[in-house]
């Protein structure tokens, strides 16, 4: 015998009772008469199950018995022994006033220098070296050839190194190396022009300009810019050209000296 189940219409939503192998076949519905498909509804879910009533009222009561006994134990307490025992627990370590010294404070605030390691050492040994033969040559009387040589091994020599000396430690080094090779530079430039302009060579003089004294003054030379003749046709001094060399070279020199207080330290 089949079971008797129950669908609804699919158009007016009336319900319809059929035996349970008559599933999936067409009829006339009841009562809208419109073609409607017979089918097993899917069964209904269970619906959730509750948390009982007297659980939660219970669970409020342990709340508020636990908030009465909180108070309770804190009105037995005095404020005297509360902050004895915050004291106790976060002990205050007073500690005597201390002042710096200007000198401290200023330690304090600059930078320490790092350690350098063998590599760097050898580093600026090397760049330090190259400029000294170039000095070394200045004080001994060289040819102009000779000079060059010895300038572009100092420059090859600065390149190379530098790489090896990036942290901020080297930056006073290498911006003395560099201004040295500058001034070994313009001294080579008017040693070159000498040799290309005949009334150099005649009156055995160079231009000078304001700027270029200025910037050995700013270097520590001692150079007096009046005590020149002025050229009748430039703004430029005629200065001799041995003097400009030793102008020039000073200027290297005593950046070569810093490089080594800079070694030193």
């Amino acid at each position: 015998m089949s079971t008797e189940v129950k669908c609804r219409c699919q158009f007016c939503d009336g319900e319809i009772e059929f035996p349970h192998d008559q599933a999936g076949q067409t009829i006339p519905c009841p009562k809208c008469g419109l073609e409607t498909m017979l089918f097993i509804p899917p069964p209904a879910e269970p619906a959730p199950k509750s948390t009982p009533a007297w659980w939660i009222i219970v669970g409020a009561m342990v709340a508020v018995l636990v908030l009465i006994l909180i108070g309770y134990a804190l009105s037995q307490t005095s404020p005297k022994q509360v902050a004895e025992t915050a004291s106790t627990n976060n002990p205050v370590v007073i500690k005597p006033e201390t002042q710096m010294t200007e000198v401290q404070r200023i330690d304090t605030l600059t930078p320490k220098p790092l350690l350098m390691s063998a590599e760097e050492k050898v580093s600026r040994e090397n760049v330090l070296k190259a400029l000294l033969e170039v000095q070394s040559a200045t004080a001994l009387g060289v040819t102009h050839n000779k000079y060059g040589e010895l300038l572009i091994k100092a420059d090859s020599t600065l390149n190379f190194e530098k790489t090896k000396l990036s942290t901020f430690r080297h930056e006073r080094f290498l911006s003395c190396a560099e201004n040295a090779m500058r001034y070994y530079g313009k001294a080579n430039d008017e040693w070159s022009d000498y040799f290309k302009y005949d009334w150099m060579r005649e009156k055995n003089e160079t231009f000078m300009y304001q700027y270029d004294f200025n910037d050995l003054q700013k270097t520590g030379v001692k150079v007096n810019p009046a005590n020149y003749p002025r050229d009748p046709d430039s703004t430029a001094f005629r200065v001799p050209f041995d003097l400009c060399l030793s102008l020039y070279w000073k200027a290297a020199y005593i950046y070569i000296e810093k490089m080594k207080d800079d070694a030193s330290q």
